[in-house]
Order: C-alpha cells, then structure tokens, then sequence
C-alpha cells in the first residue's frame, strides 16, 4: 500500500509547476494583463488544479485503503454468523491489515475456547437437571406410593376400628346381659333360700334333739355361706357396670371396728386364737364416709385372716395421720399367724374368682371375690390395700384410706356407735 501511494501522493507536486507555466503561456497569447497579474492568476490556477488532483488522489488512495477493511469486515461478520469462531481469518499477504489480522484471530480463538468451555458447562448443567429430574420423579413416585400404602393402611385401621366397634358393642352388650342373668339369678337364688333360712329359723325355736339341731345349724352355716357369695357376686357386677354409689354418712370408726371384731370373735376363740384389737390414742372416732362398705371390706379380710389362721393370733390395729382440710389418712392393720402366701402366687389374689391356689378353694371354700371387691371398693373411696406375707409365717393386710372429720357438735358418738349391717 505504501509503495502504490507514494507516486499518487506525488503527482500533484509534480504537476502544479508544469501546469502554472503552461496557464501563464496561455494567459500571455491571449490576454492583455501585465505580466504580475498573469504571474498570480497562473499560480492561483496552479494551485486550483494541485488542490484537485490531491483531492482525487487522496480519494483514490482512500478507496484502496478501505478495501481490505471491508474485506476484513466481511469475514469477520461470516464467521460471527455461522458459529465459525474457530476458522482463521486469511487475507491477502503484504496489506497493512496483516498485524490486525493476527490480533483478531488470537480473539477468535480466545471466544471459541471460552464458547467451548460454555458448551462443556451448560452440557453438565443439562446432565445435572437430567439427573436431578430423574431423582424427583423417583421421589415423587415413592411419596406416591407411600401415600397410596398410607390410604390402604388408614382403611384397614377404619375397618378394623368399625369391626373393634362392633366387638366391642356386642361385648357391652354381653357384659350387660351377664351382670343382668347374674342379678336375676342372684334375686331367684336369695328368694328361696331366705325361705329356707327362715323355716330353719322356725325349726330352731321348736325341741329338737342334739343331732337334729347339729343338722339345722349345718344349713344355718351353709345358706349364711351362700348368701354370702351372692353378696360378693352382686357387688362384683355392680362395680363392673359402674352402678356402686359411695354414700358419704357420719360414723363411728372405733365402733364400726370393735362390731366387726365381736361378730368373730366366738369363732376366733374357738380356733383358740389371740384375738386382739386396738384403737390409737388421741385418734378421732367420728368420720364421713361410705361406713357400710368399709365395715363390708374390713370384715372380709377378718374373716379371711381367722379363716386361714390355725395358730397363733389375729391382730386389728387402726392409726391415723392428720392431713390438710379436716382429713385423716386412716390406716387399719390386719395381722395373722396363718398360712401366709406365696410370692408367685400373691398376684393373683386379688383378681377376681381366684384364691391362693386351687387347695384353698377346696379346702376353705368361698368364691374368690373377697379381696377382689375390697380392693376395688378401696380404689373408689381413693384408699389401696397392700400385702406383707410369708409362707408359713402369716400375712399382714393394710388398709389406708382417707376420711374427713366430723365435727357436728348435735350428734353424739352414742348415737352413731355402728352403721347398719
């Protein structure tokens, strides 16, 4: 480019001189002016004419200078177009572009690594979303799933609850229709056998010899026995059906107590037992309370202590503890020297319809229900009965229960000196 623009650059220089001598011979032949005047009009068109023909020179000069640029252009736009980052450009040898060219190639390389490593990223990028929506999709399906096992599983609990419901009405049901056949049955076994009590009542107040009146005191003993385990079989059915009412009446503790030692008492000494009872000083006797069920629970263990008692003594011992509000925690200790109970089987002492073992129900009767009730019946007055024993060395029963004290001034201890049997 330098060597076709130097003759160009110099034509104007060269020909301004030849075109002022060539003006003023002109301005000579055929004008009249003085020789200054055509020395300067032939300059000034002189000067015209270089001016011109460097205005057409450097327009020339120009146009050649341009073209590899366009051509530059072309190629670069071709390449942006077609994605072509990583083809060179080429152009003609010798041009002044060549150093340009160098550079932009070196760019295009730059931005065709650079769109390679983008392509690699966004490649990863896709592998990663591929991966992480495939791994959704298997989360989805197993929620899916433990949602569906969820919905069988919540039926089957329906179903089951709806059949429990059913079990459990036809077993509410059943326990109704039990505890009413055993009050029937309780009502039209007492009814004749309070005739026959009766009649043997009768009987007794006529002469009768030994032997006789010996039989008639083996029925009185056997109908007082039943009657007994009528008592005990109604008031296991009334606690199962939620039917006892606890009654809340004054009464006389220490006499409650002492009614229920002499009505023993005969068969205590005739076992030739130590039959002894004790009352704590300074203890109050006067307490609300359900007095008929506590006489009812402590005479059942009486009963059983000098029942399985052969030797020895049968011990009642009632204390107490001042608690707050007028309450006293009323404990009554029931020891014997009798046959005692074994660990393995004092579980099952106080469930009901179960003795000790099967011996004892062979060998002393009863129904079993004995300690059942009085536990239970302790449970509602919010009191607990406990047990010490040892095999063949007696067992201690007590009771704690909590009683309020009765401080009505009108009525005396004479006149509450034992609740009705």
């Amino acid at each position: 480019m330098k060597a076709t623009a130097r003759p160009l650059i110099l034509l104007p220089l060269l020909s301004t001189p030849v075109v002022q001598i060539s003006l003023q011979w002109c301005l000579q032949q055929f004008t009249s002016l003085s020789a200054p005047s055509q020395w300067w009009l032939a300059g000034a068109g002189a000067l015209v004419v270089g001016l011109l023909l460097f205005a057409v020179v450097e327009r020339v000069r120009q146009r050649r200078g341009m073209k590899p640029l366009r051509q530059l252009a072309s190629a670069i736009r071709q390449r942006t177009v077609n994605q072509q980052f990583h083809k060179p450009l080429e152009l003609a040898p010798g041009t002044f572009t060549a150093e340009l060219v160098d550079e932009l190639n070196r760019l295009l390389r730059l931005v065709d690594r650079h769109r390679q490593q983008q392509q690699e990223l966004i490649a990863e990028l896709q592998q990663q979303v591929v991966t992480r929506s495939d791994a959704l999709q298997d989360e989805i399906n197993a929620r899916k799933s433990a949602q569906e096992k969820l919905q069988t599983l919540a039926r089957e609990l329906d179903n089951r609850n709806r059949q429990l419901e059913t079990s459990l009405r036809a077993s509410q049901s059943a326990d109704k229709a039990k505890a009413e056949f055993l009050a029937n049955m309780s009502h039209e076994i007492r009814t004749p056998l309070n005739a026959v009590l009766g009649v043997a009542s009768l009987l007794d107040r006529s002469p009768l010899n030994d032997r006789q009146r010996q039989q008639l005191g083996m029925i009185f003993e056997s109908g007082k026995a039943l009657l007994g385990i009528l008592s005990d079989i109604m008031d296991y059915v009334r606690i199962e059906a939620g039917e006892i009412a606890l009654d809340a009446f004054p009464f006389n503790l220490d006499d409650l107590i002492q009614t229920i030692m002499n009505r023993h008492r005969e068969e205590a000494l005739a076992r030739g037992l130590h039959y002894e009872y004790s009352y704590a000083p300074g203890l109050p006797k006067l307490f609300l309370g359900d007095g008929a069920r506590l006489q009812q629970l402590v005479n059942n263990i009486i009963d059983n202590a000098i029942k399985f008692t052969h030797e020895g003594f049968v011990e009642v011992q009632v204390s107490g503890v001042a608690l707050q509000n007028r309450t006293y925690l009323i404990c009554i200790d029931v020891q014997d020297t009798g046959i005692g109970i074994a660990d393995e089987l004092r579980e099952n002492l106080f469930k009901v319809f179960s003795q000790g073992d099967g011996s004892s129900t062979r060998a002393y009767g009863g129904s079993g229900l004995g300690l059942a009730i009085s536990s239970r019946l302790l449970r509602l007055m919010q009191g607990s009965l406990s047990l010490q024993t040892e095999v063949g060395a007696g067992s201690l029963f007590r009771i704690e229960l909590p009683l309020t004290l009765y401080q009505e001034v009108a009525i005396t201890e004479a006149a509450l000196s034992s609740p009705h049997d």
